[in-house]
């Protein structure tokens, strides 16, 4: 059952943040960004302490294409026996480390990132909350 619902909100985030990023330092690669959307997603799916099917096949079809792991062939029942996503809502608890460089750029420079990256991780979860209803 791959769904597609969060294709789009993360490419629209890794799309977005990918020139300010290149703009701030070239170690900073959309692998990187694809990694934060990742952590992103898994936290806003276990915020509710609910892994359900739905949620973990649009992670699955979302990510899996993304990094080169066992994710490719997995089902919801092996993201919840490996706890890709358990626990994962202590994520949200601090800026991540590319929040951190985004937002200290931001107050150097006075430019906008990080309330992009905001706005597109909240695009993001409303996907991801949305499907639940």
């Amino acid at each position: 059952m791959l769904d597609p619902v969060l294709n789009g909100p993360v490419d629209r985030f890794v799309a977005a943040l990918t020139p300010e990023v290149a703009r701030i330092s070239p170690q900073i690669l959309e692998s990187d960004l694809d990694l934060e959307a990742y952590n992103l997603v898994a936290a806003f799916i276990d915020v509710d302490g609910h892994h359900n099917e739905e949620e973990l096949w649009a992670f699955i079809t979302t990510f899996a294409p993304r990094f080169e792991t066992q994710l490719q062939r997995a089902a919801p029942a092996d993201v919840r026996r490996a706890g890709l996503v358990a626990g994962k809502a202590s994520w949200l608890e601090k800026p991540s480390v590319l929040f951190d460089i985004l937002m200290r750029h931001d107050a150097k420079t006075g430019s906008s990132a990080p309330p992009s990256c905001r706005a597109r991780a909240s695009r993001a979860a409303c996907s991801r909350s949305n499907r639940r209803r």
